[in-house]
């Protein structure tokens, strides 16, 4: 790989990464919702619901 791609495969693994890492947060936040409440440290969590 040359040099000069680096900068764009590192930035296109970069969004990758946080988008897989933000849908899987949002997955894992809906599907457990009713445990988060109980021990959620955000108050928005808990008074959204």
């Amino acid at each position: 790989m040359r040099s000069s791609n680096m900068p764009l495969f590192t930035g296109v693994l970069l969004v990758l990464v946080l988008a897989v890492g933000v849908l899987g947060y949002l997955l894992y936040e809906e599907n457990d919702n009713a445990l988060e409440i109980g021990v959620g440290d955000q108050g928005v969590t808990i008074d959204a619901d």
